[in-house]
């Protein structure tokens, strides 16, 4: 894994936001591994799956991946779940340029307005030189290879 990455399982687009690829095997090697413990409750016509912390995980309050993990769970904490697609679906830059099943690069969608309109710049410029280095080169039409 990544310096600084939380997981190595990809993070893809799904139909209603972006989603761990392959999420449940990822909850189930969990469970088998004895880290969590999955329950199940009936709510209504619904069975609703309830996930048990079984270990002490050591934390590091001090740690980038601590402070990103808590200011996200303080962004959702008071919002639905139709309330985070939404906001998913409206600022996800990785989420809107996928299709369903690609991997997402997440990274872009840290990068604030004047970060992300420098980097694609930068990409615009170097897609412009590469296709200007092709364009002028003439290949023949024929090659030969020597021995």
């Amino acid at each position: 894994m990544a310096s600084g990455d939380l997981t190595a399982h990809p993070i893809v687009a799904t139909p209603n936001g972006p989603g761990i690829d392959r999420g449940d095997e990822l909850l189930s090697e969990l469970e088998r591994e004895g880290c969590i413990e999955v329950g199940r409750e009936e709510k209504g016509a619904y069975v609703e799956s309830i996930y048990e912390l079984l270990t002490a995980v050591p934390l590091d309050v001090s740690s980038p991946r601590y402070q990103a993990i808590t200011k996200a769970a303080n962004w959702v904490r008071h919002k639905s779940a139709a309330q985070l697609s939404d906001e998913t679906h409206e600022h996800s830059r990785s989420w809107n340029g996928a299709k369903v099943g690609e991997e997402l690069d997440i990274t872009i969608d840290t990068l604030d307005d004047k970060e992300y309109s420098a980097l694609e710049m930068r990409l615009a410029s170097a897609r412009d030189l590469v296709e200007g280095v092709f364009s002028a080169t003439s290949f023949p039409e024929t090659a030969t290879l020597r021995d």
